[in-house]
């Protein structure tokens, strides 16, 4: 059937002998039946109630499938003819409907696609776009543009805002009490590690080995013996001191 045949029959609308089903299913089925039990008909698939063409995307299996379907469903088993017409894509497939959940898409090299689908390049055929606009409710500054380009269409992604890094969370700063509080643990604990040290006073081991390298140089602690072995040793017990970073 050339496409002004169909386009002749759609615009002859539905009847006694012709229906129109925008997808194959059990209402196909049964007005099939229906037409073998009386004086036959055609049921044409991708066209809507109202005769506008939607398209359908078939594979080398789908029309087997159909096929095994009616016959399954049906007894005595029914085999009816099925032919596939091709329209312009133009006529089927517009960029407000791939903004919708509803569209019917077509592909376009049918023998690309196939082998795509063969080698699971892609999972099924039609539903990418609603994936993709899925995918991305998750992320506000998204946007999923679509644009005609030619006689075909170009589809973009874009941020309308960057990600922005998170800040790393700030080290806390030693204070003038960590002093005291150092020499505190370093009195009840000569052997005290510097890891130690940093777990208990809440602070970095870069803030320890700085607290640690300003007392030395202010004579009040001197480490006796090397890191391993050694131990820390106060001197000026007596003393009284005041020190701010």
């Amino acid at each position: 059937m050339t496409n002004k045949d169909l386009e002749k029959l759609i615009a002859s609308g539905e009847s006694d002998q012709l229906e129109f089903k925008s997808s194959f299913g059990k209402e196909a089925v049964e007005t099939l039946c229906a037409f073998a039990n009386s004086e036959g008909g055609q049921v044409l698939v991708g066209v809507s109630d109202t005769g506008q063409i939607t398209g359908l995307n078939l594979s080398g299996e789908t029309l087997q499938g159909w096929l095994n379907q009616i016959k399954q469903s049906t007894t005595p088993s029914l085999l009816p003819d099925i032919s596939v017409s091709e329209v312009a894509a133009e006529k089927i497939v517009t960029i407000e409907k791939l903004k919708t959940d509803t569209y019917q898409s077509r592909a376009r090299n049918k023998l690309v696609a196939e082998a795509f689908y063969l080698t699971k390049d892609i999972e099924k055929y039609g539903s990418g776009y609603i994936r993709v606009r899925e995918e991305i409710k998750s992320y506000p500054t998204m946007r999923f543009d679509y644009e005609e380009s030619g006689d075909g269409y170009l589809v973009s992604l874009g941020y309308s805002q960057q990600k922005t890094a998170t800040t790393p969370k700030a080290t806390p700063k030693a204070t003038p009490k960590t002093k005291e509080r150092l020499l505190e643990l370093i009195k009840k604990n000569n052997q005290i590690t510097r890891e130690e040290l940093s777990q208990r006073l809440g602070i970095g081991i870069n803030g320890v080995k700085q607290q640690i390298l300003k007392l030395k140089k202010e004579g009040i602690l001197e480490r006796v013996g090397d890191n391993r072995t050694g131990f820390w040793k106060v001197k000026g017990r007596g003393r009284r001191f005041s020190w701010s970073l």
